[in-house]
Order: C-alpha cells, then structure tokens, then sequence
C-alpha cells in the first residue's frame, strides 16, 4: 500500500518563484539603483536587507556592505552632515530626499539621489529606515559641464569691449 500526492501545484509554485528570481537578478544586474531598509539598534542603524544594484553603484556585494552594519563608510566626509540628518536621524513617520557623494571600492566619487522614509516598526518596538539610492553621477557631470560653458560664455560677453547682438 503507497500514497500518491499531486506535486503539480507545488511544481508550478517552484517554476514561477524560479521565473521571477530571474527577472529580479537581470533587472538588478541592469539598474544603477539600490534599495535598503536599516534598523535602529543601540549602537546605532544596522542593514536589515539591502537588495539591487550595489556592485554596479559602490563596489561592494550586498554581502559585503551588509558585514559592515552601515553603508554611512561610503559617504564622502564633507556630506557626512547630510547623511546623518536625511538618513540616520530622520524621525519616525518622516520621508526625506538628499543627494549625497560616496566613494566607491575602487575610489571613484560617485554622486546618488537617497529617499528615505522612517517608520516605528512596533512588532520590532525600534524604528526601520526603508531608502533606496540612484546614481545621478552623469546628471552631476552634465550640469558642472553647462555651468562651466555658462560661465565661460557669460565672462567672455561681459568683458567684450565691442559691441555684441544676438539675431535669432
């Protein structure tokens, strides 16, 4: 005497969860973004999950980044201030924008737009940081290039000694 169990189901479940790991990781792979969520413990915010882009953006595995406890390391000192106050210390309830510099694990100065939002999560009685981060590094470039083009029209307009006109 045996038992028969229909697995068909239990298959199908599998082969979709399977699909849908696979358009995660090629979505992933093909994005420059990151998301995150930190946890408030005693010494301060530990990563609970950290999930996308993060090899393409800092260097760094999500493994990697989730050893360190934070990824605050990366942020550039000078905008160390922005970082904690649209990060680490926005209260609970708040949603926060900033852009911010870090340095990647191979030293390039990379520029990201971070969103925030903190919530009390009171199954965890703590407070939880959910953000996610884009590179905005080219968009940074672009606008320095037209500044700079700005600029060194504007000066050489002003400091013509003849007279200019602009037909259009």
């Amino acid at each position: 005497a045996g038992t028969a169990r229909d697995i068909t189901e239990s298959r199908r479940s599998e082969e979709a969860l399977r699909k849908s790991e696979d358009r995660y990781r090629i979505l992933s792979k093909n994005t420059s973004d990151f998301t995150f969520a930190c946890i408030k413990t005693e010494k301060g915010y530990k990563i609970e999950w950290m999930a996308g882009a993060t090899s393409k953006l800092t260097g760094y595995t999500i493994a990697e980044l989730m050893e360190k406890g934070c990824w605050r390391f990366l942020v550039q000192p000078e905008d160390d201030e922005i970082f904690k106050k649209n990060v680490i210390e926005i209260p609970a309830g708040k949603n926060s924008e900033c852009e911010l510099r870090i340095i990647s694990k191979e030293g390039a100065l990379k520029w990201i737009r971070v969103n925030t939002t903190c919530l009390h999560a009171e199954e965890k009685n703590t407070d939880v940081v959910y953000g996610g981060c884009s590179d905005i590094t080219a968009q940074k470039i672009a606008e320095e290039s037209l500044r700079t083009s700005e600029q060194k029209y504007r000066l050489l307009f002003e400091t013509n000694p003849h007279p200019l006109w602009v037909y259009d």
